[in-house]
């Protein structure tokens, strides 16, 4: 069965949050989306709190929908979200953080990253198992970042994510991932997600989780990126 889903959602466990996982689930199913991922502010939690998030998620996932829970681990500029981890933790650095969320059986991905960060990064790329190099807050809904997507291509089995990286409704983006999957359920997600069985879209834009880009891609994405930020500009002055 073919099934699409959006990652990197803050819901009210976030304190910059309005949406309710409940609220979450209705807009997605509502969409046609069959899973959905929290990433909550890391900072704002405690063992029994995730368990809390942990149990919420769990509870409003059935046979034809699934919530997964996940955190959003902030070290200055790095974000690395930790998705599926079995328990809490409070790491003190990121090697620290990466560690954790291995031992938890957790999904690791770089969240929005920038590429002045890449030289911090480096030494620990190799463990990640993604790099969302498509993000709708902090780049654009229309398309990835072509720099972060030739920084895939030279990893072995770390793979592109798309995130919208939603606080509330108007920021949820039909920026989704896409698998085929014989059952629902958070387990065989991940299990696809970890090993790059999936793709990224947007409207009419594919790319695969290896984000290798066609020709055509790699000169349209940039002037799609551009175009988006000068309209941005224009807006604010406006507003």
């Amino acid at each position: 069965m073919n099934i699409s889903g959006i990652f990197h959602i803050h819901s009210v466990y976030s304190y910059d949050s309005e949406f309710s996982l409940s609220r979450i689930k209705e807009i997605l199913i509502r969409r046609g989306y069959r899973f959905g991922v929290i990433c909550d502010h890391q900072k704002d939690f405690d063992d029994k709190r995730f368990e809390t998030l942990r149990a919420e998620c769990a509870g409003l996932s059935d046979r034809t929908f699934c919530l997964i829970p996940g955190l959003e681990f902030e070290f200055g500029s790095v974000h690395i979200l930790g998705v599926g981890m079995s328990s809490y933790f409070d790491p003190e650095d990121i090697a620290g953080c990466l560690d954790g969320i291995g031992l938890r059986n957790g999904l690791l991905v770089w969240a929005h990253p920038s590429l002045k960060d890449l030289n911090r990064m480096n030494p620990y790329l190799h463990l990640l198992n993604g790099v969302e190099v498509w993000s709708a807050r902090y780049g654009s809904k229309y398309a990835p970042s072509v720099s972060l997507c030739s920084l895939i291509n030279n990893l072995n089995n770390v793979f592109a994510y798309a995130g919208v990286d939603a606080h509330r409704e108007d920021q949820l983006h039909d920026l989704y991932l896409k698998m085929e999957l014989e059952k629902i359920e958070e387990g065989a997600i991940l299990a696809e997600l970890k090993a790059g069985r999936y793709s990224l879209n947007f409207s009419k834009f594919q790319i695969l989780a290896k984000a290798g880009l066609s020709l055509r891609q790699k000169i349209i994405f940039p002037v799609l990126l551009q175009g988006y930020k000068i309209v941005d500009k224009i807006v604010d002055k406006i507003f």
